[in-house]
């Protein structure tokens, strides 16, 4: 049998993750005992969100890695960065807030899309 090709299997993968964290967020609640494995459920196509990714990494060629490495090098930097700024600010706070659930996942996906368009930029 073929196997699927590294977008399918990041749309698989991805539609699957959504649709377990969607199903375990509610049945968390309607199975209170095995709250943490079930909320835990998301992270088996999570694995294989990072599977396709580095397939799809392996099937690049050696302009679009590169491009891609520069891209997640400037994701990097940007995250250490703003988590650095967060600890300072929040050390001289007594009750620091709570950072909102998934933003972190957001900023590094957003930090890699301006990482991606500064990379073509030089390389285009």
């Amino acid at each position: 049998m073929k196997s699927l090709s590294p977008a399918k299997q990041l749309f698989a993968s991805l539609a699957t993750y959504v649709l377990l964290l969607l199903l375990s967020l509610t049945a968390a609640s309607l199975f209170p005992a095995y709250r943490l494995p079930i909320l835990l459920l998301p992270l088996i196509p999570g694995f294989l969100i990072v599977l396709a990714l580095l397939a799809a990494i392996r099937n690049m060629d050696e302009m679009q890695r590169r491009i891609q490495l520069e891209a997640l090098g400037f994701a990097f930097a940007g995250m250490f960065m703003l988590l650095v700024t967060e600890a300072l600010l929040n050390a001289g706070l007594a009750q620091p807030p709570a950072p909102a659930a998934g933003s972190y996942i957001f900023y590094m996906a957003m930090m890699w899309g301006v990482g991606l368009l500064v990379a073509r930029r030089k390389y285009a």
